[in-house]
């Protein structure tokens, strides 16, 4: 074989192999970047939590984007590997695609289902934001949440307030969303009461502490809940 024809054949191979580490170097960056995404906006819970008692989520979408993504490239270069690479590289892509499918699919399903998920959502009138109602299932509860959008792409949330646990009893079902018609009010019912006020300020919810408006000692959290449900509807006018 003469010099040119060896020359002809290595430069192939130089850039595949070339293209091959690019595609590894590019999705350990984005591994990398979304690490550090994640602790920037770990920060911000921090001094968001410090300052007005809100915190910042990434939104299931922008965690299974952010998944999604590396894990694509990676299986984009084990089928370079099979492709263009021989010996051992090549039995190591083999094995690796093997392994690589149920982990990339444990992966996605985690990313999704990991932390708080939509049950309501809800754009507040005037320009204001769009509100999200999620549950959070913890390992022995379920919390209700409710958070704005903390970007305009809805990548992050950032929590506003969790709503009450009520762990028994008829008010324990799922809570809704109900919009003042004046845009004042954002309010929460459950099985025909209000249970959580939220006062509409500059297009952001503002959460109102309410009293039950009774200095009778109260025994029953049914009977609290009646209590405050009434007491919210004097203030805002409205009944459940």
């Amino acid at each position: 074989m003469s010099s040119l024809a060896i020359a002809a054949a290595v430069s192939p191979q130089r850039g595949r192999i070339v293209a091959i580490l690019s595609f590894w170097l590019t999705a350990g960056g984005l591994v990398l970047g979304q690490y550090l995404l994640l602790g920037h906006i770990a920060s911000l819970n921090w001094i968001a939590a410090r300052t007005t008692g809100g915190m910042l989520l990434p939104s299931p979408w922008w965690r299974t984007a952010g998944t999604f993504l590396p894990l694509f490239i990676v299986g984009t270069t084990l089928i370079l590997h099979l492709r263009w690479l021989k010996g051992a590289w090549n039995a190591f892509a083999g094995m690796a695609m093997v392994a690589f499918v149920p982990f990339a699919g444990a992966c996605l399903l985690f990313a999704w289902l990991v932390g708080p998920w939509t049950l309501e959502s809800m754009d507040l009138p005037a320009g204001g934001t769009r509100v999200v109602l999620a549950v959070d299932e913890g390992a022995t509860d379920v919390g209700f949440i409710l958070f704005e959008e903390a970007d305009p792409a809805g990548l992050a949330w950032r929590q506003i307030s969790e709503l009450d646990y009520i762990e028994d009893g008829p008010y324990a079902g799922r809570p809704h969303l109900v919009l003042a018609e004046d845009g004042r009010w954002l309010l929460v019912r459950r099985a025909g009461i209000w249970t959580d006020a939220f006062q509409i300020v500059d297009g952001h919810p503002v959460p109102v502490a309410v009293s039950p408006g009774s200095d009778v000692p109260i025994s029953d959290e049914a009977e609290f809940l009646r209590l405050r449900s009434a007491r919210i509807s004097a203030f805002t006018g409205l009944r459940p």
